[in-house]
This record gives structure tokens, C-alpha cells and sequence, in this order.
């Protein structure tokens, strides 16, 4: 179990969503879930200060509890937090069957809206996603098409797979997943000359105008490696 598993896991004995610990610790927006092997200090410190009865020893080394707590004999604490701890696993696990494969992927469990932008939930629990078997190497994740507006290339219930963009490249007129603050939007991308505050997304399907997308408000690119339709269930 990895830094980011343990942290999902104190999240969730809190009640909160991801985006919600986020904001309370003064966190950027996404920073969970890009987690690796380490957290930087001066961003454990934010979430030592804001939550004090979680032990960061237990985030970061999976040692002792994952309380800070001057009363051992708290047996109700303990086993609410072993409870939680062995679903996670439980979950994990089943989940992740195919973990060592590179033929599967996490399918987010939210809508990719091809018509318009649609605001996302707070925070995706990636313990709850299920795998799904991958047609491209590379992608990160997959994600589920509604709408028309991308037709004929991507059908509504398309599944895409998608890689997250790194960098200052940006690959032109391809088709991407742009996650902004108002929600996520799947659409060919294209530059607006005279202007780096704005580009322009355009639909495959030629129903659907092109309109502007503010940079400022993009958290996140993904580029589109790939799609393959299953019958649609949304």
C-alpha cells in the first residue's frame, strides 16, 4: 500500500471528499492524486497542522497507527480504524486483479461530457473504479463518451483512453480531455492566433459550434490515445 492509499484512507475514516481535505489543508487542487512514493515536507506539514490526530509516521512508513492518540485502551478508535483499513484492502485488491497487466486500465467513474462541459464530483475514489481491458499502450486512464458531438469518430457510450499530457507541448488539433474547474470536456483543440488566454475546442460532429475555452480555468490535458464502443448504457 502505497502513501496515497494510506491518505485516501485516513480521508475517507474523516468523511470528506478528496477535494475537501484538499482545500482544508490549503493543498493544490489535484494533489492526492498525484502523490508518489513521497510527500514533500512543507506539504505534510500543511496536513499535519490542519489534522493533528493523523499520524504522518503511519502515512509515510506505514508505522504504528494510523491515530495519534494518547489512549491506547481506545478499542472503539482501533477497531473503527482496523475496519477501515481491511475494507481498503478488500476493496484494493479485488479491484486490481489485473494490476500486473498492462492490457487493463482505472475507468473514472464519471461521464466524459462530448456535448458540453459538465461539472465533475469532488474528489474520485479510485478504490471504487473497476478495470477495464485496454486496446493502446500508454493510456492512464479510461473514460466514458456521452453525446454525439464527437461522432463519427467516438460514438455515445464510447469508452476513451486517455494519456495525462506533461510538459509544454501541446498537440495541436488532436483530440483531447480537457478537465477545467466547471467540469470536463472531450474535443479537437486548436489554437487562437494573437492570444495564449484562450483556445479553441472544436466537435467532430459539424452540428456542434466551436467555442472558446479560457486557459486559466484548464487543470488538466489528457490526450486521447484511443476509443472502442460498447453498447451504451447512459
Amino acid at each position: 500500500m502505497s502513501p496515497k492509499d494510506r491518505l485516501r484512507i485516513y480521508i475517507e475514516f474523516k468523511g470528506l471528499t478528496v477535494a475537501a481535505f484538499e482545500r482544508e489543508c490549503g493543498l493544490g487542487n489535484g494533489f492526492v492524486s498525484k502523490i508518489g512514493d513521497s510527500i514533500r515536507k512543507d506539504k505534510l506539514e500543511l496536513i499535519s497542522n490542519s489534522f493533528p490526530d493523523l499520524n504522518i509516521d503511519w502515512i509515510i512508513n506505514e508505522k504504528g497507527s494510523m491515530l495519534e492518540t494518547d489512549n491506547c485502551n481506545n478499542n472503539l478508535l482501533r477497531e473503527s480504524e482496523s475496519n477501515i483499513v481491511s475494507d481498503f484492502n478488500e476493496t484494493y485488491n479485488r479491484n486490481n486483479d489485473n494490476s500486473q497487466s498492462d492490457d487493463y486500465v482505472l475507468l473514472l467513474p464519471v461521464e466524459a461530457m462530448a456535448g458540453s462541459l459538465q461539472g465533475l464530483s469532488e474528489g474520485v475514489e479510485l478504490r471504487n473504479c473497476r478495470k477495464i481491458k485496454c486496446p493502446v499502450r500508454g493510456a492512464d486512464w479510461a473514460i466514458q463518451i456521452s453525446g454525439d458531438s464527437m461522432e463519427p469518430e467516438y460514438r455515445n457510450g464510447s469508452y476513451i483512453y486517455i494519456k495525462k499530457m506533461s510538459g509544454s507541448f501541446i498537440p495541436w488539433g488532436n483530440t483531447m480531455v480537457i478537465d477545467t474547474i466547471d467540469g470536463v470536456v472531450v474535443k479537437n483543440i486548436y489554437p487562437i492566433e494573437g492570444t495564449k488566454e484562450y483556445i479553441e475546442a472544436r466537435s467532430l460532429n459539424p452540428k456542434y459550434p466551436p467555442f472558446q475555452i479560457e486557459t486559466s480555468c484548464i487543470i488538466g490535458m489528457y490526450r486521447v490515445l484511443g476509443g472502442s464502443f460498447i453498447n451504451s448504457t447512459i
